[in-house]
């Protein structure tokens, strides 16, 4: 069962005359819903059969991928010298370009350091230039224990949006 919402602003140039042309526009709306929720659901089906159909064997040459490159670094790391020439970290075959990349640079603690010591160091030296702080009101905590007449006071207001919403009916009358 799908909901379709508006907010209460007209846009549409074409206007209802009457309460017969609005019941039959919901009735469109819901006719029109059982056209998407069948066309979405052949979508699904199909797209979930391509899935198993071709998953496992996605699956099978990834693996063995990532098998023969471990193969060809194990057998390449000790001959690179012979395999790439002075100051390159690259080579190529009729169909490859291999070698060596660098990854992002990133910062980790040193041997015998951790991230919590290394906090406590940038604290007590006059560095917390470099630690960072994020602090973000807790809206939910708020509204929930925040009494409405004293939102104002802390430049805060609750507001709701109300929506137009038609739902199909799925019970049948028979």
């Amino acid at each position: 069962m799908s909901k379709t919402r508006t907010t209460t602003k007209a846009t549409d140039q074409q206007v209802i005359k009457d309460r017969a042309e609005f019941c039959q526009t919901l009735d469109d709306i819901a006719r029109k819903g059982v056209e998407l929720d069948t066309l979405q659901a052949a979508k699904e089906a199909a797209m979930q059969k391509v899935l198993t159909d071709h998953d496992p064997r996605i699956s099978e040459l990834t693996k063995d991928i990532d098998r023969l490159t471990k193969m060809a670094e194990q057998w390449a790391a000790p001959r690179r010298e012979e395999l790439f020439a002075k100051g390159r970290k690259s080579g190529t075959t009729a169909l490859t370009t291999y070698g060596y990349r660098l990854g992002q640079p990133s910062l980790k603690p040193a041997n015998g350091w951790t991230w919590a010591k290394v906090v406590q160091l940038l604290k007590t030296t006059r560095r917390k230039v470099y630690l960072v702080t994020k602090v973000t009101p807790d809206k939910e905590a708020i509204r929930q224990h925040v009494k409405p007449h004293k939102l104002a006071k802390l430049g805060l207001k609750i507001e709701q949006v109300e929506t137009f919403y038609v739902e199909r009916s799925t019970q049948r009358d028979d």
